[in-house]
């Protein structure tokens, strides 16, 4: 053998090596088209099931938003009219004017770190007391009466 006959039988197996990917690869792309179709068909299905998710979501929403209006928050004193902070009020006003009956005169500091609360929140508890009458305050020192 020659050669050229050498090089003819090399180009010979290498054309039907070529052909045999190239009829391969044909397939490969009948089967992708195929799964396109499949996939076009599942997509026209899910379309409306893709809206009726839309339409929960947007529901849900809705009823996320209306749940947080009826959940309590710190703003409800503004939301039902004060009454929320005229409650907390007076059951801190209760606690300063028991404190001052079981302990005698205090200062405003001493209640504050008794009760764990702010001296300036106390201050306002002592001027409500004050102008109901149940205690007096004399500088620093606040009695009961």
């Amino acid at each position: 053998m020659n050669a050229q006959d050498l090089i003819n039988e090399i180009m010979n197996q290498l054309n039907e090596q070529k052909l045999a990917l190239k009829e391969q690869l044909s397939a490969i792309d009948k089967e992708i088209d195929h799964l396109n179709e499949k996939i076009r068909g599942l997509e026209e299905q899910l379309k409306p099931l893709i809206a009726q998710r839309a339409e929960l979501m947007s529901q849900r929403a809705k009823v996320t938003k209306l749940l947080s209006l009826l959940e309590p928050t710190e703003n409800m004193n503004v939301i039902i009219g004060g009454t929320a902070r005229r409650k907390r009020d007076s059951e801190l006003d209760e606690k300063v004017y028991k404190l001052l009956l079981e302990n005698g005169q205090m200062t405003q500091l001493q209640i504050a770190r008794m009760l764990g609360k702010p001296p300036s929140t106390i201050y306002h508890a002592i001027n409500r007391l004050i102008a109901s009458g149940k205690v007096t305050k004399d500088g620093p020192i606040i009695r009961p009466l």
